[in-house]
C-alpha cells in the first residue's frame, strides 16, 4: 500500500552560503532549527534601499538558503520506490539524498516530484535543499523565499497508479451522476515473475465514508486504463452546499496494492449572456475577491488553517468566489475552496515573457502549466482557468500566438471547463503611458474574445455596454474591479462612485467581479515606507476595514447594517487612490471638535435603516434611494453611542452600534480557540485590544505592546494590520493600531500549557492560558 510521511519538523536552516551543505560532514550546530512550510525572509528587517524594494515590501529574499533535515527509514520495502514531493520551493531549488544529486526544479510556483529510489536507505538518510535567490527577479508582489508549501516521502509499490496523470471527470444529469477514471499505470522496476502476475484496478466512490458504488477492471495489459461508475442518485455541488464524494482508485497485482484518493463534486456550469454563469441550471453571480498568497507575518508559509481563516471571513461577507492572483496557487487552498464552497478562477501566471516568469516561459511553461491543469482539473471549486493576466502588446499578433497555444494545451488537458485570460484596459504602446483610443481597444478585445470562452476584464466597467454591443454573445466577468470608484469612458481613472458591482448586478451578460483586493498583502508597495498592498477589503491581520461591510452589504443574504465615519486625521497608507476609497473609520471619537457635524456612511442590505444618536433619531434615505446603495450625509458630533437600524417589512432585524471611546486603561486578549492540537501547522492567532473602562476597544491607541509567550508555543509573528509599520514581523513588540494587534502562536509537538503575557506603558496587562493537547 502507497505510504505518505509529510516532512514537517526537523529541519536545520542556513542563511548564505554553506560550504558543502548537501554534505555529511557539514557541521549543523549553527543552524536554526525551523518548521515547514517555512520563509527565510518575512522575519528581516525592512531594507529601503533594496533592489526591487517596493514589489517586495523591502523584505530582502534575495541570496542562497540551505536546508538539512535526517530522515529515518526504519525498513526498506522491499518492490516499493520512494519519491519526494514538494508543493512549491521559492525558488531554484536543488535537492541532494545522501550526499547525492536527486534533482533541481526551477519555478516557486508549481510543485515537482523526485524519484530517489536508489539514493535512500534503511536508516538515516540526509535530505539537503539548496535554494537559490541570489539571481533572480522576482514578482510584482513579495514572493517569499525557501521551502514555503508542503514537502512528503512516499513509499509507492512498483507497479502503481501515476498520480499525476489520473483524469476524474463526472457528469450529472437530473439525479444521475457518472465518474469517469482514467488512469496511467507504471511498473517501474518490479520483478520478472511479478510482471507475470495480472493486475486489477477498481474505483469506489463514497459518501460521508458510505460506498456508493464500486466498479473493477482487470486483468489490465495496456498502460493506461479507464473505469465508469453511475451513482442513480447523487447531491450536487455548489457554494452553499459544497457537497462532496471521495474516489478510492485501487491496483492490485498480487499481495501489492496501490491506492489514491480524490475528492469530487458534481455540479454543472455553463456560460451564456442572457444567465452570465449558471451553476446546476440557476443563475450564480461570482462574488469574488483577489488574493495573493502571502499571510501576514508568516509571508509565504501559509499554513491549512491560515487559509481556512481567511475564506471563513470572506464566507462570512457573502464571498463565494477566489481569483488565485497571479500565479499557481497552494493546494492547500484548492482543497478548502473544494470543502467551504468557493468558485475558484484558477490563474496561471501573470505576465508571459514580460514579466517575473518570463525567465521560464519558452522552456517550463508547458511543464509548469500542465502541472496546475493535472493537480486541480478534478475538482469542483475550478470554475474557469486564466492563462495570464494583463500581458503586453494585448491584441497584437504576437500576443493572440501565444494565447492561442495556451488556451489550446488547457483545452487537451481539461476540455470540462472555460478558459480566459484577464485583460488590462490595453495600453497603446510599449511605454505605458497612454491608454488605447475606445475603438481601437474594441478592436482588440474582439480579436482576443475569439481565443477564450469567457472576456476577462480588469477595471472596464466603463466600456462594459460598448464592448457587449460589439460582441453580444460574449460573456464577460470582471476579473478586477475597484473597490469603491469607477472610470470613466474618457479617463480610467476617474473618481465616479457609482461602485463597479452595480454594473454586474445591472447586467445579466456579466457573470461577476472580483475586488482588487480581497486581503492586503506584502509587496506591490507605493514606496517606502509602505511594506505592501493597502488598497483591500481586509487588513493584513484579518481585521476588516469599513468598506468590507459595503461589500457585505452587496453580497450577503444576512440582514446587516454597518456605520463608520469618514475621518481625514487617519494617516495615510500609500494606496493607490483609484484602488481606494474615502478615509473611513469605525469609531465616534472626535475629542478635537467642540461643535460641528460629521460625514458618516451607512452600509446595509435592509430596506430601511434608522439612525440614533444617544435614542434621538436622525432622519436618513433608503438605501435603494442612494448612489451605489451607500447612505451618506452629515451628523452632529456628540458623545455617546451611535446606533444604525436595519428595518424590512417595518421590522428591526438587525443593528450596529458605535460607542465613544474613554481613555485605554487595559489590554484584552481574544484568542480565536484556547484548546489546540499539537500540531506545527495548527496556527492560533490571538486579538490583543486597547480598552476603556467599559470594556469599549480605543481606536486611537498606538500604544507599544511587549510580548511573552512561554510554554508549548512559540511567537511565530505578530501584525497590526499597518503596512507602514517599521516593526519586523517576528518581533516580540509591535504598536497597536486601530487599537489592536494580532498575534500568531504556533503550537509544539508536545502538550502542555501556553501562557501568553502582553503589557504596555500605562495600561494594565493581559494575561491568558491555553492548552495545547
Amino acid at each position: 500500500m502507497r505510504e505518505e510521511m509529510v516532512l514537517k519538523t526537523g529541519w536545520k536552516f542556513s542563511d548564505g552560503i554553506v560550504e558543502g551543505g548537501e554534505l555529511c560532514s557539514c557541521m549543523e550546530d549553527k543552524m536554526e532549527d525551523v518548521v515547514i512550510p517555512h520563509d527565510w525572509a518575512v522575519g528581516r528587517h525592512y531594507r529601503p534601499d533594496m533592489k526591487y524594494g517596493g514589489e517586495q515590501g523591502f523584505l530582502d529574499r534575495a541570496g542562497i538558503g540551505w536546508y538539512r533535515k535526517h530522515l529515518v527509514l526504519y525498513e526498506m520495502r522491499e518492490g516499493y520506490h520512494y519519491d519526494l514531493v514538494f508543493d512549491g520551493v521559492y525558488e531554484n531549488a536543488t535537492v541532494w539524498m545522501n550526499e547525492k544529486l536527486a534533482g533541481f526544479h526551477r519555478y516557486g510556483y508549481s510543485g515537482f516530484r523526485l524519484d530517489v529510489t536508489s539514493l535512500v536507505k534503511e536508516g538515516d538518510n540526509l535530505l539537503a535543499v539548496k535554494v537559490d535567490n541570489s539571481d533572480s527577479h522576482p514578482d510584482r508582489w513579495y514572493s517569499g523565499a525557501g521551502i514555503y508549501r508542503r514537502v512528503r516521502l512516499e513509499a509507492i509499490p512498483c507497479c502503481h497508479m501515476d498520480p499525476d496523470e489520473i483524469h476524474l471527470k463526472t457528469e450529472v444529469k437530473d439525479h444521475t451522476g457518472t465518474v469517469t477514471a482514467r488512469i496511467t499505470i507504471i511498473e517501474g522496476n518490479t520483478a520478472e515473475e511479478q510482471l507475470r502476475m495480472p493486475v486489477h484496478v477498481s474505483m469506489e466512490i463514497f459518501s460521508q465514508e458510505i460506498s456508493e458504488g464500486k466498479t473493477e477492471i482487470g486483468p489490465v495489459k495496456e498502460q493506461e486504463a479507464e473505469l465508469s461508475l453511475v451513482l442513480p442518485s447523487v447531491r450536487r455541488w455548489d457554494a452553499e452546499n459544497p457537497c462532496l464524494y471521495e474516489v478510492v482508485l485501487t491496483l492490485r497485482q498480487g499481495a501489492e496494492t496501490d491506492e489514491i484518493r480524490r475528492k469530487i463534486g458534481f455540479r454543472t456550469i455553463e456560460w451564456n449572456v442572457h444567465q452570465g454563469m449558471s451553476v446546476n441550471g440557476s443563475p450564480v453571480k461570482l462574488k469574488g475577491v483577489c488574493l495573493h498568497h502571502d499571510a501576514g507575518s508568516l509571508g509565504a508559509a501559509a499554513t491549512s488553517k491560515t487559509w481556512h481563516r481567511r475564506l471563513e471571513l470572506l464566507k462570512n461577507m457573502g464571498c463565494n468566489a477566489i481569483r488565485t492572483s497571479h500565479n499557481i496557487p497552494d493546494e492547500l487552498l484548492m482543497e478548502l475552496c473544494d470543502e467551504m464552497g468557493f468558485y475558484v478562477l484558477e490563474e496561471f501566471t501573470d505576465k508571459w515573457r514580460d514579466g517575473s516568469y518570463g525567465r521560464f516561459f519558452d522552456e517550463d511553461w508547458k511543464t509548469d502549466l500542465g502541472y496546475m491543469i493535472k493537480r486541480d482539473r478534478h475538482r469542483p471549486s475550478v470554475a474557469l482557468w486564466s492563462v495570464g493576466n494583463e500581458v503586453d502588446c494585448q491584441g497584437s499578433g504576437f500576443m493572440l500566438d501565444i494565447l492561442h497555444m495556451l488556451v489550446c494545451e488547457v483545452k487537451h488537458l481539461d476540455g470540462e471547463r472555460a478558459v480566459t485570460c484577464a485583460l488590462s484596459p490595453h495600453y497603446a504602446d510599449d511605454s505605458k503611458q497612454e491608454w488605447m483610443a475606445v475603438p481601437e481597444r474594441l478592436d482588440a478585445i474582439e480579436r482576443i474574445a475569439k481565443e477564450v470562452d469567457v472576456l476577462a476584464l480588469n477595471y472596464q466597467e466603463q466600456w462594459y455596454e460598448l464592448i457587449h454591443e460589439r460582441l453580444p454573445e460574449t460573456v464577460i466577468l470582471g476579473s478586477e474591479i475597484y473597490m469603491f470608484f469607477r472610470g470613466h469612458e474618457e479617463l480610467c481613472m476617474n473618481y465616479s462612485t457609482d461602485n463597479p458591482w452595480m454594473e454586474v448586478e445591472r447586467s445579466s451578460y456579466v457573470a461577476g467581479g472580483f475586488v482588487w483586493a480581497g486581503i492586503d498583502y506584502l509587496g506591490e508597495s507605493m514606496g517606502y515606507p509602505s511594506k505592501g498592498w493597502g488598497g483591500s477589503l481586509i487588513k493584513s491581520n484579518l481585521v476588516k476595514k469599513p468598506v468590507a461591510y459595503l461589500w457585505e452589504s452587496y453580497w450577503s443574504d444576512q440582514p446587516m447594517v454597518y456605520f463608520c465615519v469618514q475621518d481625514y486625521t487617519l494617516m495615510d497608507d500609500l494606496s493607490r487612490e483609484h484602488w481606494s476609497c474615502p478615509r473611513l473609520a469605525p469609531h465616534w471619537n472626535f475629542e478635537q471638535y467642540g461643535r460641528t457635524v460629521i460625514p458618516y456612511m451607512i452600509f446595509s442590505n435592509c430596506e430601511e435603516v434608522r439612525v440614533y444618536i444617544n435614542e434621538i433619531r436622525y432622519y436618513v434615505k433608503r438605501p435603494s434611494q442612494c448612489e451605489s446603495r451607500i447612505v451618506s450625509g452629515f451628523l452632529p458630533y456628540v458623545p455617546g453611542c451611535v446606533k444604525v437600524v436595519g428595518v424590512n417589512d417595518e421590522k428591526e432585524v438587525c443593528s450596529y452600534e458605535l460607542q465613544t471611546a474613554g481613555p485605554a486603561v487595559r489590554l484584552k486578549l481574544e484568542p480565536d480557540e484556547r484548546i489546540i492540537p499539537a500540531a506545527p501547522d495548527e496556527i492560533v492567532s490571538v486579538l490583543v485590544s486597547a480598552v476603556d473602562r467599559n470594556g469599549t476597544v480605543c481606536f486611537k491607541d498606538r500604544s507599544l505592546l511587549h510580548i511573552k509567550v512561554d510554554g508549548a508555543a512559540s511567537l511565530a509573528g505578530v501584525d497590526n494590520g499597518d503596512l507602514m509599520d517599521p516593526y519586523p514581523f517576528q518581533e516580540a513588540r509591535v504598536p497597536l493600531h486601530w487599537g489592536k494587534a494580532v498575534l500568531v502562536l504556533r503550537p509544539s509537538l508536545e502538550p502542555g500549557a501556553v501562557r501568553i503575557l502582553v503589557w504596555a506603558d500605562g495600561l494594565m496587562a493581559a494575561e491568558e492560558t491555553l492548552e495545547v493537547r
